[in-house]
């Protein structure tokens, strides 16, 4: 392999580096705004639960990491239920 290519695949690991540390901030904001908003509307994760029409364990695995994406109509959703506007889930990812 050549120094050329050697310098290119380093600077393609360097980037994939950064990428996956953005997008793992991004996911470490988001679930912290999660709690953040649950706690703030004094609701328990059960509570929540109840009106998404979902276990609790969901609610504990979005807020955990455990499950990894937030689909939109659960975020529409939640932010309806703790009377946010749905901006405060994605000012956290950007």
């Amino acid at each position: 392999m050549t120094d050329r290519h050697e310098k290119r695949d380093f600077i393609a690991d360097k980037l994939g580096e950064q990428r996956t540390a953005a997008l793992e901030g991004g996911e470490a904001a988001l679930r912290s705004k999660l709690v953040e908003a649950r706690v703030a509307a004094k609701k328990t994760q059960a509570d929540v639960a109840k009106v998404m029409g979902c276990p609790q364990s969901r609610i504990s695995k979005l807020e955990t990491g455990e499950m990894r994406r937030l689909p939109f109509v659960d975020a529409v959703k939640l932010a309806r239920l703790y009377g946010l506007p749905l901006t405060f889930f994605s000012e956290a990812v950007r």
